[in-house]
């Protein structure tokens, strides 16, 4: 119930986006809300539930997904994992569509 109520606002509100990534083997569009810190071309999103969550595993498997934030369109791209103070992170460069 959380992601879908979340969805509709996570693009309105501040360190919070969707990203928008394909699933690996069915292809499906899926919309995830992630608390994302987005400036100088990156996004940082960390990753509350380990790297091995779906969304996580299906934009590294692409290379790229999009994000939406305050209503601004982004393309990722070279998604990696780093480790921070904070647990691990998922870092990307991003460029407005």
């Amino acid at each position: 119930m959380t992601n879908p109520l979340l969805g509709r606002w996570a693009p309105h509100l501040r360190h919070m986006a969707v990203i928008e990534h394909r699933g690996r083997t069915s292809g499906r569009r899926y919309r995830t809300p992630v608390m994302a810190f987005i400036g100088d071309g990156h996004l940082r999103v960390v990753l509350n539930y380990g790297e091995r969550s779906d969304w996580v595993r299906n934009v590294m498997a692409a290379g790229t997904a999009e994000v939406v934030n305050k209503e601004t369109r982004f393309v990722l791209s070279s998604p990696r994992i780093l480790s921070s103070g904070a647990g691990r992170v998922l870092h990307a460069a991003l460029s407005p569509v």
